[in-house]
C-alpha cells in the first residue's frame, strides 16, 4: 500500500473502530464475556465484511496507531514540542491547541520546514500585517487561523506521504487537478470543504487509482 500512514480504509474507520470497541474492547474491559466464547466471538465472522471480530480488532488497534504516526508528522512540521508547546499524539490534542490559538512562530516552522512558502500562507492562512500585529502584541492565533496552518501542514504531510517524495508532492499540490475540476489542491485547502476533497484524491492515489 503506498501509504504508510495517511487513511488506507477511508469510508470506514470509524465504523471498524466502533465494531472494535462494542464487540471485543468493551466485553473484555467489563469482563462480561467468558474466556471461552470470548475467544469463539473474537475469531467468529461479523458479518462486517466478513471480517471476524479478532480481525477488526486488529485493524483497529493499527489505526489508532497510524493515526498517532501521523499526528506526530503533522506536528513536525509545526515546529514540534518547541513551538506547540506539548507533544501532539492524537487529533484531540490538535483540538484544544487549535482551541487555544498558536504561537505566531509555527508560521516560521512551516515556512523553515519547507511546508510551504511565505506567500503561499499569505493568501492561505493570514495576512501579513495581521500576523505582525499578534507578534507585536504577543498575541496567539486565532482559532480559525490555527485550523487553517494545521489544515494545512496536514494536507501537505499527506501528500508527501503518498508521493513518498517531497518535490513530487509539492508539484502535485500546484498543479491545476483534473479529478478537482481544474482547481490547484493547495488553493483549496483555505477551505475544510476543500481540504476534504483533495484528501479524497489522495486517498485514491493511495489505493492506485490514478484515474
Amino acid at each position: 500500500m503506498a501509504a504508510s500512514y495517511g487513511r488506507p480504509w477511508p469510508t470506514c474507520q470509524v465504523d471498524t473502530l466502533t465494531i472494535c470497541l462494542r464487540d471485543v474492547i468493551f466485553p473484555i474491559s467489563d469482563r462480561k464475556v467468558s474466556s471461552d466464547k470470548l475467544v469463539a466471538r473474537l475469531y467468529k465472522p461479523t458479518g462486517h465484511g466478513g471480517y471476524s471480530a479478532l480481525c477488526l480488532y486488529t485493524i483497529g488497534k493499527w489505526l489508532l496507531e497510524q493515526s498517532m504516526i501521523e499526528a506526530r508528522q503533522i506536528a513536525e512540521r509545526l515546529g514540534g514540542p518547541e513551538v506547540l508547546g506539548t507533544e501532539i499524539t492524537s487529533d484531540l490534542q490538535f483540538y484544544r491547541i487549535m482551541d487555544q490559538g498558536l504561537a505566531p512562530q509555527v508560521i516560521d516552522a512551516l515556512i523553515r520546514n519547507q511546508v510551504i512558502s511565505r506567500q503561499e500562507l499569505n493568501k492561505l492562512a493570514i495576512a501579513p500585517r495581521t500576523l505582525a500585529r499578534r507578534r507585536a502584541q504577543h498575541e496567539n492565533l486565532t482559532a480559525e487561523e490555527s485550523d487553517r496552518v494545521i489544515r494545512i501542514a496536514r494536507i501537505v504531510a499527506y501528500a508527501e506521504e503518498v508521493f513518498g517524495d517531497r518535490a513530487t508532492a509539492a508539484g502535485w499540490l500546484r498543479e491545476a487537478n483534473r479529478a478537482l475540476d481544474g482547481q490547484i489542491p493547495l488553493a483549496m485547502v483555505a477551505t475544510e470543504t476543500g481540504a476534504r476533497l483533495v484528501e479524497t484524491v489522495l486517498d485514491r492515489l493511495a489505493f492506485g487509482d490514478y484515474s
